[in-house]
């Protein structure tokens, strides 16, 4: 059993995270999921071993970013197969989590998920993010609010920056176009009442260029944010 989870305990130590035993066994039920349900959900590219460490090291990459660990309630943006989710709920229990995700299918599989794993103060929100955001009650009371492989940086400004408290952060995971994202997104950041905290760079697997963009919220957003489904990736603000 050591043997097959050296690399996951080794992985999540190098970037700070000590994993249990219970823990590990919730990884291992995880990727049994995915194993078992991704021909029929479409979940991942290549459900291999390897590849899904690489996932949980990549979702667990935010916790280096110090205030993540005092966040009380989080959203993730389209989660799809639960990254990253569904492995920070595991090592942060404590944490509220809800995930959007607008596919059905990801959706029915996110609560598979969450009912195999015993997982509790988790939602699921099978809607989109533009719905989401346009309801009253889901407005600014996050603490942060993650991305992961969702959508260009403007667009997700849009997405996210609506729903953060006063001082909270959005975070999204990017790889090497992040420069590039970021300045075409400073035009967003003004609109939508927000600054560019700081820029994350993460040595978490050889050759890849993975940063976290954290993004802080100054001050309300305008109440017609986020426009309605689709416009943000159709029209986003430049």
């Amino acid at each position: 059993m050591m043997s097959r989870h050296k690399e996951l305990i080794s992985r999540a130590r190098n970037i700070g995270v000590e994993l249990s035993a219970d823990e590990i066994k919730s990884f291992d039920d995880f990727e049994e999921l995915i194993n078992i349900e991704n021909d029929k959900y479409n979940l991942v590219a290549s459900a291999d071993h390897q590849s899904i460490i690489s996932h949980y090291i990549d979702s667990l990459s935010v916790s280096t970013y110090p205030h993540y660990k005092d966040a009380k309630k989080v959203l993730d943006i389209g989660s799809g197969a639960g990254f990253p989710g569904i492995p920070l709920k595991i090592v942060f229990p404590k944490t509220a989590l809800v995930i959007v995700e607008s596919r059905q299918k990801r959706a029915h599989f996110l609560e598979l998920v969450i009912t195999k794993l015993g997982l509790s103060g988790v939602i699921v929100s099978n809607q989109r993010v533009e719905e989401f955001g346009q309801n009253q009650k889901n407005r600014e009371i996050f603490d942060i609010v993650l991305a992961r492989a969702v959508a260009s940086l403007n667009v997700l400004l849009e997405y996210a920056i609506p729903l953060l408290t006063i001082g909270g952060r959005f975070i999204a995971y990017k790889g090497r176009k992040k420069d590039l994202e970021i300045e075409e997104a400073r035009p967003a950041l003004v609109e939508f009442g927000a600054e560019l905290e700081e820029v994350l760079s993460l040595d978490i697997e050889p050759g890849k260029d993975r940063s976290l963009v954290v993004i802080r919220k100054l001050s309300p957003t305008p109440a017609k944010y986020p426009r309605r489904q689709g416009m943000p990736g159709k029209r986003p603000i430049k």
